[in-house]
């Protein structure tokens, strides 16, 4: 096996599991549903620190943020970008409401999580690369004083997640959205909510 296939590999498991899920999530009864979320998002960060997902989050958010530089400005990568920005920032709230104790706020959406339509590409870069150094500060806040035991945070799709699901399901989110994006020559049409 190359040294490429042996980075490639495990991404493409890991983005058709997520993939999977997200469909049979969607479309399944709860028990299908808890089991995929459970095998994707739970299982595999189960033994991790919040320390180790930090470090996880961190390399990400290095790969992510290169990933739109090279792919440079387009109206698909723009859309691609400010939806994962949104994504990860109403994450990570949900999972600070709850863990400090706040009362559920209704479940709401990552539309208003969302940097503004007329950001410029530069500070639509800095933003995706606050909004994962916040991830990854959470994680290590987590570690330092960890959330209760059976702490779950409801998710709008995909039902109560602990925090070590959330952390897993925005790093992959984040992955597999960018992975759609094209360089600025290429024609895309990027379809995202």
């Amino acid at each position: 096996m190359s040294k490429t296939s042996k980075v490639w590999v495990p991404v493409v498991i890991a983005v058709g599991a997520a993939a999977a899920s997200a469909y049979a999530a969607r479309g399944r009864g709860p028990e299908i549903r808890e089991f995929f979320i459970k095998q994707t998002l739970e299982r595999p960060v189960l033994n991790s620190s919040y320390a180790e997902l930090a470090q996880r989050l961190e390399r990400g958010g290095v790969e992510l943020t290169g990933r739109f530089e090279r792919a440079g400005e387009s109206a698909g990568n723009r859309k691609a970008l400010r939806h994962i920005i949104g994504i990860e920032r109403w994450g990570t709230a949900r999972i600070e409401r709850m863990n400090t104790g706040a009362p559920s706020a209704e479940l709401d959406g990552h539309r208003s999580y969302k940097p503004p339509r007329d950001a410029s590409w530069a500070e639509l870069l800095a933003d995706l690369q606050t909004t994962r150094a916040h991830t990854v500060d959470l994680a290590r806040r987590l570690d330092t004083s960890p959330p209760a035991d059976g702490l779950t945070v409801p998710h709008n799709d995909l039902g109560d997640l602990t925090p070590k699901g959330w952390l897993r399901y925005l790093a992959l989110h984040a992955n597999i959205e960018s992975r759609r994006v094209r360089s600025s020559g290429e024609s895309g049409n990027l379809q995202l909510s």
